[in-house]
């Protein structure tokens, strides 16, 4: 045998398994990513939610104004900062940050509530559009799944295949 030659029948077993561990490490960072992602999500979408829900419950009282704006203003500030940790985890925009800057700009307006709260749903759907843009749902993650188990079904069958050769010598 040659230096230069190497029986790739004693390495390929080992090899599959690597690749194999690697496949499964990065369908596991993977999801978990997309799990972390929709939970910032749903906690941006919850919190704008409350601020429609408090803008709407105080839009005809009189004197308020105070409190409508400092509670905007609080829970905008949560809602950005939840954008930064998506921007870093994704590296996306997930809404338009004029539309928040319009948001907090009328928040001490009386007459603009319904403005503020036509604002926060489309921020809402904003944010849930994008999420199915950076993690889209479709029928095509069915065949995904079924290419990664034939995969898988290939790599083991190699690997058992070529394990049987080598020991059965």
């Amino acid at each position: 045998m040659n230096v230069t030659e190497v029986d790739w029948s004693r390495w390929l077993p080992s090899l599959l398994v690597v690749v194999g561990w690697g496949i499964v490490i990065f369908n596991a960072n993977r999801t978990s990513r997309r799990a972390e992602v929709r939970a910032l999500c749903n906690s941006c979408i919850e919190k704008l939610e409350k601020i429609d829900e408090f803008v709407l419950s105080r839009a005809f009282e009189e004197g308020c104004r105070y409190d409508i704006e400092s509670v905007i203003i609080s829970r905008i500030t949560l809602v950005e900062i939840k954008g930064r940790q998506l921007l870093k985890k994704t590296g996306h925009t997930f809404w338009n940050e004029s539309r928040i800057n319009e948001i907090r700009s009328n928040a001490n307006d009386q007459a603009e509530q319904y403005t503020i709260h036509e604002s926060l749903l489309d921020t809402i759907e904003e944010i849930e559009t994008s999420f199915d843009k950076v993690y889209p749902r479709r029928n095509i993650l069915r065949h995904i799944e079924i290419r990664a188990f034939l995969l898988t079904t290939l790599i083991l069958g190699l690997y058992f295949f070529f394990a049987n050769k080598i020991f059965s010598c």
